[in-house]
């Protein structure tokens, strides 16, 4: 009896001692911040992100956004003069490894970062691929591309393509 006793207080003082260690120790101050990024980096989890190229050139993106509900998923990355838009609705079932939906990419461009946004939609609506088996409106990484063509007035097609990584919890 004794020895299941002395084992027991073993392994309760090691577990302890292995906790203290993960979560800075009892009475310790932990400065880490407690944002989405913070976390997934703890968790060993890539954190979100959007790239975006416009006509083969990388866009700088500084400031992403992405949301999502039984039927819907939508993401935007932009800077203070460029933003993309995706919108996926009707997500109504799954077609061999891929997902069914409606979906739309926006490009909206400014003269600066006080004026007003000007918009337009890709020819056909884009495209929105998820990577296999990803489901878009579930608690999950949800990843995939996307791509448009864009018709400017005056101006050669526009091409925007983009890969998103977006952990949802």
């Amino acid at each position: 009896m004794k020895f299941y006793l002395l084992s027991l207080l073993f392994t309760m003082a090691f577990v302890s001692c292995q906790k203290s260690n993960l979560d800075g120790g009892a009475g310790t101050n932990n400065n880490s911040s407690n944002n989405s990024h913070d976390n997934s980096i703890r968790n060993n989890v890539k954190p979100s992100s959007i790239t975006v190229s416009i006509n083969g050139d990388p866009m700088k993106v500084t400031s992403i956004s992405y949301d999502r509900s039984s039927s819907t998923f939508n993401l935007s990355a932009q800077n203070s003069l460029q933003k993309v838009d995706v919108y996926c609705f009707h997500i109504y079932g799954s077609s061999g490894l891929n997902y069914q939906y409606q979906d739309s990419l926006n490009y909206s461009v400014r003269d600066d970062s006080l004026s007003a946004w000007y918009t337009t939609r890709a020819t056909n609506y884009g495209r929105v691929d998820f990577d296999c088996c990803a489901f878009p409106v579930a608690d999950s990484i949800v990843a995939g591309n996307f791509s448009g063509l864009f018709a400017l007035e005056g101006k050669d097609d526009l091409s925007v393509v983009g890969n998103f990584y977006l952990v949802f919890k």
